[in-house]
């Protein structure tokens, strides 16, 4: 048995990178191909993605439950961060765009991936990179798409939800645009407790990480969207409030410690 999960590990592991691999082939061949019709262009890459994140899904072995209702697009959703899972688990159920530390541009194949899937990429040591991020956000709502933030900025054990960074919130507090809310959750029905297994967090090694993950047959994932969007003139009271609202439905991580 335990030589199993070692060969599902590395069966797995192949294939993401096959269709990680082909995922890119395919949206380079149809920008290409497409340059001089935007709209089509847009809407092949969107099934590309579409079908990329659904066998990422897949070949991971999440189960995926959702409550509530996905944002309609032009959206701002946040959400607490538990580790990279989070971008499967999120785009597999509201097509977004997504707000990410730079140094994700520069990962191999995954990068590529997420530039040319219209990634934000934040410098976070950079506080005048704000002004340049709420600029791009105001043009994709402008373009009628919905763009997903974790504003705790790192990713946590799942112990609880830590503060929200107010920053990136400062556009839609100044505009009134409402900001959307989901509570992500975790859960293992085998192996190790949920914090170690899913959750990717501190000084954990993404390969190794990946690799203890797909050696698992499947697991639990919930995402849970608020009913209603909120609206703050403020945007620390704006932080603070949808922070709360992620707590109305959050849930510790099985095995969960403190930062």
């Amino acid at each position: 048995m335990h030589s199993l999960t070692h060969v599902r590990a590395w069966v797995r592991l192949v294939l993401i990178l096959i269709v990680a691999f082909l995922a890119a082939v395919s949206l380079l061949v149809a920008g290409f191909l497409l340059i001089l019709f935007p709209g089509a262009r847009d809407r092949v890459g969107t099934s590309i993605l579409d079908l990329t994140v659904a066998a990422g899904c897949r070949l991971t072995g999440m189960r995926i439950t959702v409550v509530g209702a996905p944002p309609e697009p032009p959206f701002l959703l946040v959400a607490n961060h538990l580790g990279y899972l989070d971008i499967l688990l999120t785009r597999r159920t509201v097509r977004t765009r997504f707000l990410s530390k730079a140094e994700v541009a520069d990962w191999p194949l995954f990068g590529m991936l997420a530039r040319m899937t219209g990634t934000l990429f934040l410098e976070r040591r950079n506080k005048r990179d704000l002004s340049r991020i709420n600029k791009m956000l105001d043009a994709v709502w402008g373009q009628g798409s919905g763009v997903t933030v974790f504003p705790e900025g790192t990713s946590t054990s799942g112990c609880s939800v830590g503060s929200f960074h107010a920053g990136l919130l400062a556009l839609p507090a100044e505009t009134g645009r409402p900001v959307h809310t989901a509570t992500i959750h975790y859960a293992t029905t085998e192996g190790p407790p949920a914090a170690q297994a899913l959750c990717w967090w501190g000084d954990m090694t993404f390969l190794d990480h990946l690799y203890q993950l797909l050696r698992m047959r499947h697991f639990q994932a919930r995402i849970t969207f608020a009913p209603q969007p909120l609206t703050r003139s403020s945007r620390k009271d704006l932080a603070a409030a949808l922070r709360q609202q992620v707590l109305q439905s959050f849930r510790p991580i099985e095995g969960a410690i403190a930062a």
